[in-house]
């Protein structure tokens, strides 16, 4: 409980004869921790709350129900005499109470909060969101989450029905007049769903374009046919970042459906970051070759030209060579992050180290990049520096699971022409790598290590290069 930005203890603050807060071990980890419980001393008097109204216009914000500080042993005593109004300037309020708790929020809603974050876990606290808008008229930030496995999409369908100048909403599902709903409004600039409904009608939501303040767009683990369906029903959507992640595996056709329902859904110019993930278990019995993503795909995104971030991750790899790293190249010229990543890699690269002259070339912005390549044969650096293409943006290159046989090699072409890269990882940066690792990843690890020796080296390159031009540029003296 704090006013402002300030938590203040509050039976110190308050009532020091009336709680106590305790320590309690929290055993369910390998790391012990302490979490905090406030019990109740004596009977509550009608004393004890002039002390709590004096300061309690003070609070603007309120938390409760976290793991770490939670009010749940005073809410049996506090409900009996808890005045109207306690908080009459609330701004913010966080809710994670379990059902047996989550009742309790009657006695904190104000009109004068435009912040609320919930945690529902199961249909018996539904019955909040019925008034939820209308206790709540100012409501600018809505955040429900469901912890059961009982679903909300009604009751929270409706509820934000009701709402008329929302800015950001973050709900499990909507159903479909909810969606339809929201698509009106003038407000609304973020949006954060988990799931689609399964079927959608197939006519377009409006004549004119949906979703005219939406500036960024998440959609954490939905499938991937009622996802593609939603975003056709988008149209001129003003949106600057649009985040996803498939949790299966998705067929490069479907890939492509989704690449071409984005290009009409989005306005072209207002796009800058484009982060489509994915991962599943295995690929157990499934043809790899069918979940390949293909240039002819990719081009369907090439119409973001402002695009300075995109992420894509495919299962088992693309279909690119170094002219169609080429056109990609060419395709984003602002761009500062470009990430092709890759789960289960079935093929070895057909792009090779070659490719990255286009990425000098075109990119000037670009500062990491994740792509993975064949640097088994390294180009010659051009020594002509009217020739060769220098970028000095790039500090990190993630190779992924890329074949290579001679760090110096690579190393020397990589510092000419990107002088400032400094960080090179691979799949296997973020694992142990040891003796134990070995016996299953072994020939992972060893290209791991190849590649950290050509990290090694970039920056002692680079410092030979420099001074070389150093002595160049000297006066000559005999």
């Amino acid at each position: 409980m704090g006013a402002g930005n300030a938590q203040q203890n509050f039976n110190v603050v308050h009532a020091p004869d009336l709680l106590v807060k305790q320590h309690m071990n929290n055993d369910s980890g390998p790391i012990q921790t302490l979490k905090p419980r406030i019990l109740l001393l004596r009977t509550i008097r009608a004393s004890d709350w002039s002390r709590v109204e004096f300061y309690g216009r003070l609070v603007k914000q309120l938390s409760s129900g976290t793991d770490y500080w939670s009010l749940s042993s005073l809410f049996p005593a506090l409900s009996v005499s808890l005045p109207d109004g306690l908080f009459p300037n609330l701004q913010i309020l966080h809710w994670h109470h379990s059902k047996n708790d989550f009742h309790y929020i009657h006695h904190f809603l104000r009109p004068t909060i435009t912040k609320i974050s919930l945690m529902s876990s199961s249909n018996a606290n539904s019955s909040l969101f019925s008034t939820l808008a209308t206790k709540c008229p100012r409501l600018l930030d809505i955040s429900v989450s469901n912890t059961g496995h009982d679903s909300l999409e009604p009751a929270v369908s409706e509820f934000v029905c009701n709402l008329q100048c929302v800015q950001k909403i973050s709900v499990p599902s909507l159903d479909q007049r909810a969606l339809e709903h929201i698509s009106r409004l003038t407000t609304l600039n973020q949006l954060i769903l988990f799931s689609m409904p399964e079927v959608l009608m197939p006519t377009p939501l409006h004549q004119s374009s949906t979703f005219p303040a939406l500036r960024r767009l998440t959609l954490h683990y939905p499938s991937i046919r009622p996802t593609t369906q939603f975003l056709g029903w988008c149209s001129g959507v003003p949106l600057a970042e649009f985040h996803t992640c498939f949790w299966e595996a998705v067929a490069g056709t479907e890939i492509d459906s989704f690449l071409a329902a984005i290009s009409t859904a989005f306005l072209h110019s207002s796009l800058t970051s484009l982060s489509i993930d994915g991962d599943c278990d295995d690929l157990e019995g499934s043809d790899p070759n069918i979940h390949i993503i293909t240039l002819q795909s990719i081009r369907r995104i090439f119409t973001f030209v402002n695009l300075t971030e995109l992420v894509i991750t495919s299962l088992v790899g693309f279909d690119l060579d170094n002219d169609a790293v080429a056109e990609l190249a060419r395709a984003w010229p602002r761009i500062v992050t470009l990430t092709l990543a890759v789960c289960f890699p079935r093929h070895e690269p057909s792009v090779t180290l070659s490719c990255l002259h286009s990425f000098a070339q075109h990119c000037p912005h670009l500062r990491v990049l994740t792509i993975a390549l064949d640097a088994r044969v390294a180009p010659s650096p051009n020594i002509d520096p009217r020739t060769r293409f220098v970028q000095h943006a790039l500090t990190t290159l993630c190779v992924e699971h890329s074949p290579l046989t001679e760090p110096l090699h690579a190393a020397r072409f990589l510092s000419g022409i990107f002088p400032k890269l400094t960080n090179v990882q691979t799949q296997r940066e973020h694992y142990a790598n040891d003796e134990e690792q070995e016996q299953e990843h072994g020939d992972a690890i060893r290209l791991h290590r190849l590649w950290k020796r050509v990290e090694w080296l970039l920056p002692e390159l680079s410092a030979i290069r420099d001074e070389g031009m150093m002595l160049a540029q000297a006066p000559w003296t005999a």
